[in-house]
């Protein structure tokens, strides 16, 4: 991310409680903007959110107590910015900060626009757990998200009435390596599977507590519960990949589905930074 402890980064960065995460530049932007517009966040007279990383493979930009980032796309990518970004908040002092990856996905069972929020991330074989090799040695480390976070995104999302006729729900989310054949797509340059093989394999994943499929939450999940970082990661579906290989919505719908999680996350920050309260019922 091209910064260094030469710089001052406790006077930059020591206030972060929040790290939210994506896949593109754009999307890390249109959050920081909508973070700055929601918790009323005043800029010096002519300056405006700027890109604080001095990288082209990855975006920060910084809202009051808010990190938003690009990851770039699938683990491995997701993965260099999780080491960097948590290396920087411990040189900057930061306390208590809370992770949440905000992405994409196919959804599994459940009608395109949904937002899952997931409650373990599994690997392809269907196991909450990330397995990697470290020195020649497979090494596991479970993947659940925090309970307690995942939570707060759900009663977040039940405040926000443009929500209420949308299905939003914790669910597992499977983890795949690549976008073609780990995802059981039949339309990959290779593939090694029928239509039969391939709905058998979806329907399990269902039956078995799958609501969506993407490529980030195993290794985001698994790392932050190793550092002892509370996180949790939240997704619009653009598709049912059970009926469906291909997206083929409008652009225009999948920004619209897009900002079903980005407006959750942001209400999310409203309600934790005590910039909204929500209604109590008397019982």
């Amino acid at each position: 991310i091209g910064m260094s402890t030469d710089d001052n980064l406790q006077a930059r960065f020591g206030d972060v409680k929040f790290v939210v995460m994506s896949g593109t530049r754009l999307r890390a932007e249109r959050l920081a903007l909508a973070v700055v517009d929601a918790l009323a966040i005043s800029l010096p007279i002519g300056t405006r959110l700027c890109d604080l990383c001095d990288s082209d493979r990855y975006s920060i930009y910084k809202a009051g107590a808010v990190l938003a980032v690009s990851h770039g796309i699938g683990s491995s990518s997701v993965s260099v910015l999780l080491h960097e970004v948590t290396k920087l908040l411990f040189y900057a002092q930061a306390r208590d900060v809370r992770y949440i990856r905000l992405g994409t996905s196919g959804g599994l069972g459940v009608p395109p626009g949904s937002v899952v929020i997931t409650s373990e991330a599994l690997n392809g074989t269907l196991e909450p757990k990330l397995t990697k090799t470290v020195l020649g040695r497979v090494v596991e480390r479970s993947s659940r998200c925090d309970a307690q976070l995942s939570a707060e995104l759900l009663a977040a999302s039940r405040t926000l009435p443009e929500l209420q006729e949308v299905r939003v729900e914790l669910g597992r989310t499977m983890c795949a390596e690549d976008f073609y054949e780990a995802q059981a797509r039949l339309d990959g340059a290779i593939c090694e599977f029928g239509e039969e093989e391939r709905n058998a394999f979806l329907m399990r994943a269902h039956a078995e507590g799958v609501r969506n499929i993407e490529m980030e939450s195993l290794y985001f999940s698994a790392f932050s519960l190793k550092a002892g970082i509370p996180a949790a990661v939240i997704c619009s579906t653009l598709l049912d990949r059970l009926k469906d290989d291909q997206v083929t919505i409008s652009p225009d719908k999948i920004q619209q589905y897009i900002w079903r999680s980005i407006a959750v996350v942001v209400r999310f920050l409203q309600i934790s930074t005590g910039l909204y309260a929500p209604a109590t019922q008397n019982l």
